[in-house]
């Protein structure tokens, strides 16, 4: 799961710059702001849910809900005189621009090398949105939460072998 959320940050880190504070969702946005400070706009990343299944030798893979939540701050926004349509604009552009770079976005950290010698992801197949939201807030905040499937392969039950000599013979595992 960490390389998931480390590989979606970076991919939001590097694509949509105007992000000014990514974290992992832990109700920031729920807590008075001098005990979680956050910066506008934003996103936090929350796994939600992971239905896993076995593969044998310590390998699962998990259908895996991931919900991100993107706040803006608008009560300078909402407290003038007359409404700024450009601003609401430009809020929903930067919602699509996240979009284009989540949505089939797929893990490219763990490169393995295949039977060809080439080299290929397997750790989690491109994300897909299924569902967007706006959450009712009374804090002058405005969220919208958007939530991506992937399936996710996790190895880290595989066990650790080791290479060994046998009547002079070395024998080195297939990675």
């Amino acid at each position: 799961m960490d390389i998931l959320y480390k590989s979606i940050l970076t991919q939001i880190t590097n694509k949509v710059p105007e992000i000014l504070w990514i974290d992992e969702e832990c109700g920031q946005l729920e807590f008075p702001e001098k005990e979680y400070p956050v910066q506008f706009p934003c996103i936090l990343i929350d796994i939600q849910s992971i239905d896993w299944t076995t593969l044998g030798m310590g390998t699962q893979t998990g259908n895996t809900l991931i919900r991100l939540r993107v706040c803006f701050d608008i009560y300078e926004d909402t407290h003038k005189d007359a409404p700024d349509m450009d601003t609401a604009l430009t809020r929903l552009k930067l919602l699509n621009k996240i979009h284009k770079n989540i949505h089939t976005f797929g893990g490219m950290i763990l490169p393995v090398p295949n039977h060809t010698g080439q080299f290929y992801d397997n750790h989690f197949k491109k994300l897909v949105r299924k569902k967007t939201t706006a959450e009712k807030r009374q804090d002058g905040l405005r969220v919208y939460t958007i939530d991506y499937e992937t399936n996710l392969k996790d190895t880290n039950a595989y066990p650790d072998y080791t290479s060994a000599t046998v009547n002079n013979l070395n024998i080195t595992p297939m990675p």
